[in-house]
């Protein structure tokens, strides 16, 4: 069996995992009631489970398309936000956005440079138009999401990389998940009160301690790696994880929202789902190409 089916195997498996354990939860007195507020999430989650594998593991145009138009819209998310919906400027972040992921997933790493000019332009651009009390705000656009979205897709593209963005997809939604079923259980200290209240320490801890769990059982039990090499990617793979919300948490602080232009009522805007997962999937391509 080839890594990439093991890992959508194991993905589908830790899903189910989840189901029975909140299902355990919701049925226990001491854990019922805030156990059984989570199966909304829960629901959503398996759809974005099934839209991640659809966008990741086919491969070819059907990727490339996907990945531009997921990074238009977080393109355009983070500059209507961070611009407070000043004139064009999103919907330009947005093009420049998708061209250059469409780039770097299709034409290596010729594209991959070549998307980075795009969505520095794109910041410029941004840059122009921020409001005169949040000055500089393009380039914090080109930090977070458009270089991560365009490492992302410059990761998909390479041999293996689906794998690499798989396992990504797994550590984080491990970490995201635990992280909040720890902090609704367990949660009294706040972890990052300013920037994200939500966050607790016993949260992150319990997604931490998750995140170790799993990376160990797939990567020293199903793919054969090192416990050294195992650890070190789930350490890195939890603080992309936490990275990334912070950096997406802090656009929308500076700028006083609460979500990125919703998709869904739950789940908000499509940065909010990919935040970490852009941010973890290009840190972890990283480390497979030096490793």
């Amino acid at each position: 069996m080839s890594e990439i089916d093991l890992l959508v195997r194991f993905g589908i498996a830790l899903l189910g995992f989840g189901l029975v354990l909140l299902g355990v939860l919701s049925a226990l007195p001491a854990t019922a009631a805030k156990a059984r507020a989570l199966w909304p999430l829960m629901a959503t989650e398996i759809v974005i489970v099934a839209a991640a594998l659809v966008l990741v593991v086919p491969g070819g145009l059907w990727t490339t398309a996907g990945l531009a138009l997921i990074a238009a819209r977080c393109g355009y998310e983070a500059a209507t936000v961070a611009l407070s919906g000043t004139g064009r400027a999103p919907l330009v972040v947005a093009g420049l956005a998708g061209i250059a992921a469409g780039a770097a997933h299709t034409e290596g790493t010729a594209g991959a440079l070549a998307g980075l000019l795009q969505v520095t332009i794109a910041a410029a651009i941004a840059d122009r138009r921020a409001p005169a009390e949040r000055p500089r705000e393009g380039w914090v656009l080109l930090a977070f999401p458009l270089v991560p979205l365009v490492g992302f897709a410059f990761v998909a593209g390479r041999e293996g990389g689906a794998a690499t963005l798989v396992l990504a997809f797994v550590l984080v939604e491990t970490m995201d998940s635990l992280a909040v079923l720890g902090g609704k259980l367990f949660g009294r200290h706040p972890a990052f009160p300013r920037l994200s209240p939500r966050k607790t320490i016993e949260g992150l801890a319990s997604g931490l301690a998750g995140v170790t769990a799993v990376g160990l059982a797939l990567g020293v039990g199903l793919l054969g790696r090192s416990v050294g090499s195992v650890l070190v990617a789930t350490v890195v793979a939890a603080a992309a994880t936490v990275a990334g919300d912070l950096a997406a948490s802090a656009i929308k602080r500076r700028a006083g929202v609460k979500d990125y232009p919703p998709i869904h009522a739950l789940q908000g805007g499509v940065l909010d789902i990919v935040d970490a997962w852009i941010v973890t999937g290009t840190v972890l391509g990283l480390l497979a190409a030096v490793g």
